[in-house]
């Protein structure tokens, strides 16, 4: 509507001066140029980013624009762009740190696992010994 656009209109007049839309600009520009999808990460990692960012985020807008009670394709685009974004950067980061040290990640959950049956079986034959642990 016309009331909308004047609201818009008078955001921008006042805070265009104060230099926010060129920090905005510049992130969005270097979240749009980065590779998400490096090298590094396998063709599994990278079927596993692209699915999984498709599917949280088509549900995480379709939670927010109906929760709102709105429907707005222009809008629901570009929400739908700024989370995808988002969740793609963090997916990929996450399958990048889960590949790059899944060694050490496997010998800390083994060490976590060890100890805990450890512990476990020592706390049983306390009991059975009737000794306090």
């Amino acid at each position: 509507s016309i009331w909308n656009f004047l609201i818009l209109t008078c955001t921008i007049y006042i805070l265009a001066p104060s230099g926010i839309f060129t920090c905005i600009t510049e992130g969005v520009i270097w979240l749009v140029t980065l590779d998400f999808n490096s090298p590094n990460i396998s063709i599994f990692g990278q079927i596993i980013v692209k699915y999984g960012t498709w599917l949280i985020t088509f549900f995480l807008v379709g939670i927010l624009f109906k929760g709102l009670g709105v429907y707005n394709s222009d809008a629901m685009k570009i929400v739908y762009f700024i989370i995808s974004t988002f969740i793609s950067f963090l997916f990929s980061w996450l399958f990048y740190f889960l590949e790059e040290y899944s060694l050490i990640i496997l010998i800390v959950i083994v060490s976590l696992l060890v100890t805990i049956i450890i512990i476990y079986s020592a706390k049983e034959r306390s009991k059975e010994k009737n000794y306090e642990f």
